[in-house]
């Protein structure tokens, strides 16, 4: 196991350094050691997995030395193996470095096949392939957290922040902006899940985010949908699963607040500001929304200068 480990790790070195013919034997070497020794790891996940993602960097390597001796069919059969081996691994670990392995020798394997081979659609089979494995990390949860509850939200509270700070309100909507692109990025990606299709509640919370975005970045059409689906959706039978029907008057009546705040026509604005309270009363009469959200949370601040304000306050559940 480390004789073909070695191996491999130094005629990668060398194909790295341009050493093609040279190291062809070596090369070819290592897939060999790598395929004897897996077989003999089936009782030991661990190593198979790092034989296999070592077999998977020696066939790559291969592939481009190859390239560059011009043989495409042994490229070809490089690349596809190396591939191969990867993707089984990324899929058996879930590991987003792997992922991004395989959407790499996809890449560089469409490249050949674009460049070299003249094969522009082989080249673009390979380049879905690419995307798929990329998108796949983008769905990851550890991905997905980082850039919804760091990126997107970070944008969000900067927004907050600046707007507080009284910063030039281009500066207040260019942080919305940014904020609300990740989140757009996040819905449409969710709605081509399977799961997501199959289950609509799961998009309860990604589309609350964005109708968030969506009002404080001014697009107020876009809100008010997201602000309506959200009524609609408390009022319909069944429940959801992930929410109660008071959680999402309560998601609704913040949407509509920040829209009033940015709504231009009074009348619109007026019409936004009544269905705010209306449904943030039916959420606090349910107990969904407690004093102290109702004291410290910024996307209500448009709502505070309201004579109806403190009277909802008054509405607060004790204990809530």
């Amino acid at each position: 196991m480390r004789a073909w480990a070695a191996a491999a790790i130094g005629a990668m070195m060398c194909a790295s350094l341009g050493a093609t013919a040279a190291t062809a034997a070596g090369l070819a070497e290592a897939i060999q050691l790598g395929r004897e020794a897996i077989p003999q790891l089936v009782n030991d996940p661990r190593r198979s997995r790092q034989a296999r993602r070592d077999l998977s960097y020696a066939l790559s390597a291969s592939a481009g030395n190859a390239a560059k001796r011009n043989d495409l069919p042994a490229a070809k059969a490089a690349y596809i193996e190396a591939i191969q081996v990867m993707r089984a691994v990324a899929d058996e670990t879930g590991e987003v470095s792997l992922r991004r392995n395989v959407s790499e020798l996809s890449t560089e394997y469409g490249d050949m096949l674009l460049l070299q081979a003249k094969e522009p659609k082989a080249a673009q089979a390979e380049y879905a392939n690419a995307v798929r494995n990329a998108k796949l990390m983008t769905q990851m949860p550890e991905i997905v957290d980082l850039q919804q509850n760091y990126v997107a939200l970070g944008y969000y509270r900067l927004g907050v922040a600046a707007q507080k700070a009284g910063a030039p309100a281009a500066d207040v909507k260019r942080f919305f902006t940014f904020c609300l692109e990740w989140r757009e990025h996040q819905v449409r990606e969710l709605e081509l899940d399977r799961k997501y299709r199959e289950n609509p509640d799961l998009m309860i919370l990604p589309k609350f985010e964005r109708l968030l975005a969506r009002a404080r970045a001014g697009q107020t059409a876009g809100a008010l949908a997201d602000a309506e689906a959200m009524v609609q959706r408390a009022v319909t039978a069944p429940p959801p699963a992930n929410y109660s029907a008071a959680k999402l008057h309560s998601f609704a009546g913040i949407g509509f607040g920040l829209i009033s705040a940015v709504e231009t026509d009074p009348a619109a604005r007026n019409r936004a500001r009544d269905r705010a309270f209306a449904e943030l009363t039916l959420a606090v009469e349910s107990g969904a929304v407690d004093a102290s959200f109702l004291a410290t949370d910024p996307d209500l601040d448009p709502l505070r200068s309201d004579d109806r304000f403190p009277q909802l306050v008054r509405r607060v559940k004790p204990g809530s």
